[in-house]
């Protein structure tokens, strides 16, 4: 965790710029029975509505190809691609010398950009 930790920290401080306030959507998730309902979309919509309200900017990052996709069509903008684990771990997570890592994108929506 002290790999991904430095990792989404410099890519924080690099989009918010000096914001020193934000809203941070740290864990999203979906049962697999009552995916493709929209349920994700409209807990994030509900967000951008609060950070919209409050003038300030949503942080997260995408840890599947597939939530990467659904925060980029509501809105949020790439700004890292971050790899731990390169050398030491498979796409996802598990032990494998030599593997590529796990991939993660951080994002950010700016309520003035919507």
């Amino acid at each position: 965790m002290g790999e991904w930790a430095v990792k989404a920290d410099a890519s924080k401080a690099k989009a918010l710029a000096g914001q020193k306030k934000y809203y941070y959507v740290f864990f999203t998730a979906t049962r697999d029975e009552a995916r493709g309902k929209g349920l994700c979309s409209e807990g994030i919509r509900k967000m951008q509505k609060i950070a919209a309200r409050d003038g300030l900017p949503l942080w997260l990052e995408a840890t599947t190809e597939r939530s990467h996709q659904i925060y980029a069509k509501l809105g949020f903008e790439d700004v890292d691609e971050i790899v731990i684990g390169k050398g030491t771990a498979n796409p996802d997570g598990t032990a494998c010398q030599g593997g590529p890592g796990v991939t993660a994108y951080s994002m950010i929506w700016w309520p003035s950009k919507s």
